[in-house]
């Protein structure tokens, strides 16, 4: 049995995460009843809810809209490893290349060129912006739905001799778990 503390590896994936993991041996309790609890993304983890966000990108499927522009758009080498850091690193010189083949699909002359209509310009623009669009309107509600898809198995309580029922604790998880 693991459980898991600060900066390392993960289980699950053998990724680099934020967490190292500890015996649960280790662990010297003298009441659980007084003791304060702190519980993250691991606590899903270690009670076999697959919860991990390699789960959310396969949820989203390979064709997905919403995936796509992550992947595309997202300067990070595995964005999932770290989905939340990874949000802040969206790669504007792909948009900027992006905005430079819209305005040529849509054959965007110059300023002064008369023949140059503004809505061909527009066009471009939209299309440009579209998938950090895409990733403002759909994230939260993609989540949302992954989330609401898993389950907790009844017969996996692994921290059962160090839980009780008047324990208390914070949680800082994503789930009801």
């Amino acid at each position: 049995m693991m459980l898991y503390w600060k900066r390392g590896k993960t289980v699950a994936e053998n990724t680099d995460l934020l967490f190292n993991q500890i015996e649960k041996s280790e662990i010297s309790l003298i009441n659980s009843n007084t003791s304060l609890f702190i519980i993250g993304n691991g606590f899903d983890l270690i009670h076999e809810v697959p919860s991990s966000y390699y789960k959310f990108r396969d949820f989203l499927e390979g064709n997905n809209r919403l995936r796509n522009a992550l992947e595309n758009y997202i300067k990070r080498d595995d964005l999932w490893a770290d989905f939340e850091d990874s949000l802040a690193h969206l790669d504007d010189n792909a948009m900027l290349r992006t905005t430079n083949d819209m305005v040529d699909i849509y054959d965007v002359k110059p300023q002064f060129d008369e023949d140059s209509l503004a809505a061909n310009f527009f066009m471009a623009a939209e299309a440009a912006i579209g998938p950090a669009q895409t990733i403002m309107r759909e994230l939260s509600g993609e989540f949302k739905n992954w989330v609401s898809t898993l389950k907790i198995s009844n017969s996996t309580k692994p921290l059962a001799d160090i839980l009780s029922n008047k324990s208390k604790f914070i949680n800082f998880n994503y789930t009801d778990f």
